[in-house]
């Protein structure tokens, strides 16, 4: 038995049998076999509680208390290595860098008054 592989989209491996008997002048068969699944896993980028608030220029105190205040929804607890973390992906980063836009005027600045006009 000879076995070969090629080299295509999937996994595909082709294997030629050859009969106990027969001579070599025989017409062997081959015989296709494919791990292919039928899916692919993407796996995107995560971020750490600490890297998003890095990314997003605040400190992760900031973006802790925004959490614990409930002001904006976070990750699901997952449990990675005996620790509770939470895994952020862009979508995630993205709901908080816009509420970051609407809400969050910098450390120890205050939100800048409109002056009434007399």
């Amino acid at each position: 038995m000879e076995i070969f592989n090629q080299n295509e989209v999937g996994i595909r491996a082709a294997t030629r049998v050859r009969c106990a008997g027969f001579n070599d002048s025989t017409p062997s068969a081959i015989l296709y076999l494919t791990n292919y699944l039928g899916y692919i896993i993407i796996s995107e980028k995560t971020y750490s509680t600490v890297q998003v608030a890095k990314l997003l220029e605040i400190t992760p105190a900031t973006l802790h208390r925004w959490i614990r205040e409930k002001r904006i929804e976070p990750p699901p607890l997952q449990s990675l290595a005996g620790m509770e973390v939470r895994v952020w992906n862009a979508k995630n980063v993205a709901e908080v860098r816009k509420y970051k836009v609407e809400h969050y005027w910098g450390r120890g600045n205050k939100k800048p008054r409109r002056k009434n006009k007399k």
